[in-house]
């Protein structure tokens, strides 16, 4: 009987130690999740803005992955004016971003538009929509229009073009702005 005792007991140990070296690993090797996030909420909607880093070299393309979320109980119809972006282009963009400088001065705007009339969707309960956007890095916006970034510290900020929902009164003009993310071009 002391026999099984002394095995079971050495068994034990074992599986201990080996539990705790495969969990050592796999805390050490694991993927982390470099993805930075921010939110702004007006229910029933909600917009996010991810980043999967902060550091970026000159010249790299920023991704920018914008979620427009429907955090509400019930389905909700949105209305957006449907726009033309200043190159002519006529994509349904419901999601933007902007970029300020240290002093907070807007230095990009992702898309400059003129309104031709109103796009609407509906977002069912939990339902989102998902807009990847890119930053090359240069400027859009006077004295520095098509040159490239400076080094330095920039403000990315996600918004929706202005909408309204339909059954709901909303100020004038309204949208969803995150949160800043900091980025430093280096």
């Amino acid at each position: 009987m002391c026999r099984y005792w002394k095995l079971l007991g050495l068994t034990t140990v074992i599986v201990i130690a080996m539990a705790s070296i495969v969990y050592a690993y796999w805390r050490i090797n694991a993927p982390s999740s470099p993805t930075l996030y921010v939110t702004a909420t007006y229910p029933p909607l909600e917009l996010r803005m991810e980043l999967e880093k902060t550091e970026f070299q000159q010249g790299e393309k920023v991704a920018i992955l914008l979620f427009l979320k429907n955090i509400g109980n019930e389905p909700v119809e949105i209305g957006f004016p449907k726009w033309s972006a200043w190159r002519g282009d006529t994509q349904r963009h419901v999601l933007n971003f902007i970029v300020k400088a240290e002093n907070d001065t807007t230095v990009y705007i992702h898309f400059r538009t003129f309104y031709l009339s109103v796009y609407g969707f509906t977002l069912e309960s939990g339902e989102q929509r998902i807009e990847t956007l890119e930053w090359a890095q240069t400027y859009n916006q006077d004295p520095y229009s098509g040159q490239p970034f400076k080094l330095g510290e920039y403000k990315i900020i996600g918004q929706t073009m202005t909408y309204g929902i339909l059954g709901k009164d909303l100020p004038k003009g309204h949208r969803l702005e995150t949160p800043p993310i900091t980025i430093t071009i280096t």
